[in-house]
């Protein structure tokens, strides 16, 4: 079958690896070039145990993972958390996606879907089918700053989170908001970044944690992944496990694509509940809080721990 995979990052990259190995003639167009322009905080979450890890531009697996909340500081297990160089783990995905036979047009922009094949929609926010007002999105800056902090940091307010990422040499930091109005999301970034140090780069972006829609357009014969089908967890803003998940889920499903959007949300279940009640939380000011409750939250961060909480039953949050 011929596939076209719209955009160049982690979802389209790995979705036109798996097809081309089961046969199918892909061709992936990005409108930049690959691993250029990386605006996200370059973190991995390993929670999906059949989602192979990206093997390129790994900078290191964290232990414990520090958490800050109105003063009060918690640590928290890490260990499934792996910090990249995102430009890295692209150009590396390129290379075993063009091993394989996968076509890749760099500088090509795509408005709407092709009329002679399949489109895998790997885009982003919005989708080529849908408008920005199709989704829930968060936003956040990442600034680049030219200090190397040590530890892995998230500072928790009720109005956003913090976060500093230690690179090779540098640190990714930055800011974030999952509800609007969007109020001064660079500026609290920027001031937050240096503390740390000397700005070297400042970007941002929406996160889109919703999609109101159906991933499996027929009758454009278009399927959405990742960013573009909205998968980014609403808690945390991470986005490229559940981009790597949906690119396996299509190709799982490729012959009936009818069953992709069912099974996807099905395996994040967990996921997308334990994110909806630990954001009431964050919100509320009260994550330090439930954290210390319970034991089994290991880290928030992970969905496994969700269904174990039983403080959420003390507590009379609806979970299920």
């Amino acid at each position: 079958m011929k596939v076209e995979v719209i955009g160049g990052g982690p979802a389209g990259l790995r979705a036109s690896r798996l097809l081309a190995e089961m046969g199918h003639d892909v061709t992936l167009c990005e409108a930049g070039e690959i691993g250029d322009n990386v605006s996200c905080g370059e973190a991995y979450l390993n929670v999906y145990p059949e989602v192979e890890r990206p093997r390129d531009g790994l900078i290191r697996e964290y232990a414990r993972v520090l958490h800050r909340e109105d003063g009060r500081e918690f640590q928290m297990d890490g260990r499934h958390i792996y910090q990249y160089d995102r430009g890295l783990m692209e150009r590396g995905m390129r290379e075993r996606a063009e091993s394989v036979g996968v076509h890749i047009r760099e500088n090509c922009m795509r408005e709407k879907p092709s009329n002679d094949c399949l489109t895998v929609d790997a885009s982003g926010f919005p989708s080529i089918l849908y408008s920005p007002s199709d989704y829930d999105c968060g936003f956040a800056v990442s600034c680049l700053v030219a200090e190397r902090t040590e530890r892995m940091t998230f500072d928790w307010t009720d109005f956003g989170y913090y976060w500093s990422f230690p690179k090779r040499e540098m640190t990714n930091a930055g800011f974030g908001v999952f509800r609007s109005p969007f109020k001064d999301v660079r500026g609290k970034a920027v001031r937050y970044s240096q503390n740390i140090g000397g700005i070297e780069k400042i970007s941002g972006g929406f996160i889109p944690y919703s999609f109101d829609g159906a991933l499996w357009n027929s009758e454009a014969r278009t399927v959405l992944i990742g960013d573009a089908a909205g998968l980014c967890n609403s808690f945390h803003g991470g986005g490229i496990h559940t981009a790597l998940l949906s690119a396996n889920m299509v190709a799982n499903t490729i012959d009936g694509l009818d069953r992709y959007q069912e099974e996807l949300m099905g395996r994040m279940d967990d996921e997308l509940q334990f994110a909806e009640v630990t954001s009431s939380f964050r919100e509320d000011g009260r994550l330090g809080e439930l954290i210390r409750e319970d034991d089994n939250i290991r880290d928030v961060t992970h969905p496994s721990s969700f269904r174990k909480v039983s403080v959420f039953a003390k507590w009379k949050v609806p979970i299920f």
